[in-house]
């Protein structure tokens, strides 16, 4: 049915039909169709960034740690970025396919896709226009080297050698120097140093004999193949208590955390929260329930100017959420304590 190795042929593009008017697909007028649906798509993916969509995706995208800790369902929105992707490339490659009414397996050629990619490279990711500019590039060089010489595929990864090496950016990140969210370090801090467990409490506004601890750790481990970096912790605070954890780097401080905000499940033992048995608690569960983390190094989207951070991360809060803010006092469903 669809012609194996030699593609799938016999098909033509046929007449627009809007209402009473009739729109013949001639070589002019399918140009004119496919430059508006390129329009549209362009526009379409330039308000798509622009909205708080758009702004969670580039947080995902630099630090997809810190997204999660702030509540996001941050799988949620990798499928639904791939899903937009998918649908976009298929829709390209139905008018690809009508451009020559021919299509072959060779479209699904690993060498069209490194294509692709070297084109994004060239132009650069992390500019709207920078994949435009890559296309410019390599099609020109593309063109001019393949008329000059048969090795014209050496000089092309040369030229993309280069310039990733000279631009790391692109040819449209360097073309424009200002940066418009006016931060030319962008750096990646990652992780906190390591550390153990030396809890000194302070005063506690709550201390009469109803009172129950905040958060507890019952004999919690942590192994990491033979290396055991938490053993056998047991740990409660009341609320209004504020506990300093101290030690030394390799101590297991970073891991004792992960324990509590659910990066890490725990090797053996059990930890509790409003009397809540939330050992097997998603990151993004526990978030919703109250328990919040920061990190020692501060971790910002680069990629987002201050307002889009600051904004970007408001809408995060006044958006529903079950669970999210002044939920902290409230139980989890029931069932909860398996």
């Amino acid at each position: 049915m669809t012609g194996g190795e030699d593609g799938l042929a016999g098909f033509a593009r046929q007449d627009i039909h809007i209402g009473s008017s009739v729109i013949a697909l001639t070589e002019t007028n399918f140009y004119y169709l496919v430059l508006l649906c390129f329009t549209l798509a362009v526009a379409v993916m330039w308000t798509m960034l622009r909205s708080p969509l758009g702004h969670t995706w580039v947080a995902v995208r630099e630090n997809r740690r810190r997204t999660q800790f702030l509540g996001v369902h941050v799988e949620y929105y990798v499928w639904a970025a791939f899903a937009i992707a998918g649908f976009l490339t298929a829709f390209a490659g139905t008018l690809n396919a009508l451009l020559f009414n021919f299509t072959s397996p060779q479209d699904l050629h690993w060498i069209l896709s490194g294509n692709f990619v070297i084109m994004i490279v060239l132009g650069g990711m992390r500019e709207f226009f920078g994949p435009l500019f890559g296309v410019l590039i390599f099609v020109v060089a593309q063109d001019y080297l393949s008329s000059v010489t048969g090795n014209w595929m050496t000089f092309i990864g040369l030229i993309f050698v280069l310039i990733g090496a000279a631009v790391s950016q692109g040819v449209a990140g360097h073309a424009w120097p200002w940066d418009k969210r006016g931060m030319n370090d962008r750096s990646r801090a990652s992780g906190t140093d390591s550390a153990a467990v030396e809890a000194a409490p302070s005063r506690s506004t709550n201390t009469g004999p109803a009172a129950r601890p905040l958060l507890r750790l019952d004999k919690v481990s942590k192994q990491f193949g033979k290396l055991t970096a938490v053993d056998q912790l047991s740990f409660a605070m009341m609320p209004g208590e504020l506990h300093a954890v101290i030690g030394p780097n390799g101590a297991g401080k970073t891991t004792f955390f992960n324990l509590i905000t659910g990066l890490h499940p725990p090797t053996a033992g059990q930890v509790w929260f409003l009397e809540h048995n939330i050992t097997r608690r998603s990151v993004i569960e526990r978030v919703h329930r109250g328990i919040v983390r920061t990190f020692q190094i501060t971790e910002v989207c680069t990629e987002l100017s201050v307002f889009q951070n600051i904004r970007w991360r408001q809408r995060l809060e006044s958006t529903p959420r079950p669970g999210f803010r002044a939920s902290s006092a409230s139980p989890l469903p029931t069932g909860s304590n398996s």
